[in-house]
């Protein structure tokens, strides 16, 4: 496996319901923590004496919460998101999902032979990705229909 698709694998993560401690933990640490206040107060004889707050971190997620999840719920980390609270759905008992399922696979044109040896011209954007799927669209070109993105100052000029 190269580095580039180890990457790629790791940039995407779905946790179910874990079943050990140490990843409940994991995931709790992974998700991250806000600022809360703990106040402490001192009484002598009913009286107030002393009042004190110190700030510490709170788990977004505790372990415990974690490990209560329901088998529906997932923790899905991508990229430069922030963590995701996410529910499973059974595409089932959704009519839309169930019909595009029973789209035909589209017919994709063979990779090309490569010998190690011959020099092959650099391919356009569009024979590049022939059919194949581009899901951050980074290097899917705009259709000659589709005009660029306008800015609210663009569309005044």
């Amino acid at each position: 496996m190269s580095s580039k698709t180890g990457e790629l694998r790791r940039s995407r993560q779905l946790f179910y319901r874990p079943t050990d401690i140490q990843t409940a933990k994991y995931l709790e640490e992974r998700i991250g923590n806000v600022s809360a206040y703990a106040r402490s107060q001192t009484l002598h004889r009913g009286d107030e004496t002393s009042e004190g707050r110190s700030e510490r971190p709170i788990p977004l997620l505790s372990s415990q919460d974690i490990a209560l999840m329901s088998d529906e719920q997932v923790i899905a980390f991508h990229r430069n998101y922030r963590p995701m609270r996410l529910m499973r759905c059974d595409w089932r008992q959704h009519p839309i999902l169930a019909k595009r399922r029973r789209i035909p696979l589209r017919k994709l044109s063979p990779l090309p032979e490569f010998d190690g040896r011959a020099k092959t011209r650099r391919k356009t954007i569009e024979e590049a990705f022939d059919g194949y799927i581009d899901p951050d669209q980074r290097h899917t070109p705009l259709r000659r229909s589709q005009s660029p993105p306008q800015t609210i100052f663009e569309k005044h000029l």
